[in-house]
């Protein structure tokens, strides 16, 4: 029988780029859940570089609704998949803390969930693929597919950057390596060869960003760029909801205003150089919101109670 490939395809094109290199390479049919924003659709509805035999756009089927939600369905699903909803929407950083153009509902995150879920079911009913390939999740609903599938026993490849250039993981999981396969065989001597190979190789670097945002002009283009561009997406994604103009150019100044503060104090009140020969134990703080403190670890989403727990 003829493979069934699903793919997850984002905002960013790899996964799309790599379904167009495996249909020249293997004898599968592929098939596509689209979560993009409404001006990338018009090249998925035009493309004729991938065969895809059916694909879904996931915005034109997910909107909050004023129905009733149907909860019994809801607790089955739960059952069902082992996997819990409301612990995966809390710590959604569109519904979480960190959105602030849109106050969305308990209603209104049970109705999306409930969309979602059936959504995700009608499709594996329909296809019944063999393998899924995304992405690292990041948000609830891509996580949720990717779960689903998981209880389904459908094949997961995940792929992601091992921060080194030019390589890159696949695996069934985000957090394992199911499979050491190299060309590059690994001799170090001492921690001093294994840094110099992390500079040499990595794929961490933050000249272009610190060009672009030391860029005053850059930064003008983009303002009106923005300024002057037609967006949909407030009125089609949920995940745009209240993200006016001015409402983001206003959110814009005052994550200005509150990182100069936060320097500030920075600056006045920490401790730049630890002199005191004594052991410490050092506790970085990501940036939020990420996936490293929401999906990953929905039980620690607070870092500073994370960080008084580990105190006591």
């Amino acid at each position: 029988m003829t493979d069934k490939v699903m793919f997850w395809l984002g905002v960013e094109f790899t996964h799309f780029c790599i379904a167009a290199k495996l249909q020249n390479l293997i004898d599968a049919e592929f098939f596509a859940v689209i979560d993009i924003t409404e001006k990338a659709k018009k090249f998925f509805k035009t493309q004729k570089i991938v065969n895809f035999k059916k694909s879904w756009y996931f915005f034109d089927s997910v909107k909050p609704s004023k129905n009733n939600v149907d909860f019994d369905y809801l607790e089955h699903f739960e059952k069902k998949y082992g996997i819990n909803l409301w612990r995966l929407a809390i710590n959604e950083r569109i519904f979480y803390r960190f959105y602030d153009f849109h106050r969305f509902t308990t209603h209104e995150i049970c109705s999306i969930l409930e969309q979602e879920c059936k959504l995700f079911e009608k499709i594996l009913d329909e296809v019944q693929p063999d393998f899924l390939i995304t992405g690292v999740t990041n948000l609830h609903h891509n996580h949720l597919f990717y779960e689903i599938c998981k209880a389904r026993g459908i094949k997961v490849l995940t792929i992601r950057n091992s921060f080194f250039a030019g390589k890159y993981i696949i695996s069934s999981d985000f957090h394992s390596i199911n499979n050491m396969q190299s060309k590059d065989k690994f001799h170090f001597s001492s921690l001093v060869e294994i840094q110099n190979y992390w500079k040499k190789h990595s794929t961490i670097s933050t000249s272009h960003s610190g060009k672009f945002l030391a860029s005053k002009t850059d930064y003008l283009k983009a303002i009106l760029k923005f300024l002057f561009s037609s967006n949909t997406n407030t009125k089609t994604h949920y995940t745009y909801y209240g993200r006016s103009k001015f409402a983001v150019l206003k959110g814009t100044i005052f994550s200005i205003i509150k990182k100069r503060r936060r320097e500030s104090f920075i600056n006045k009140n920490l401790i730049g150089d630890i002199k005191n020969k004594k052991p410490i134990i050092y506790f970085p703080l990501p940036a939020e919101p990420q996936r490293t403190t929401l999906i990953q670890a929905p039980n620690y989403t607070n870092q500073i109670d994370v960080i008084t727990t580990i105190v006591k």
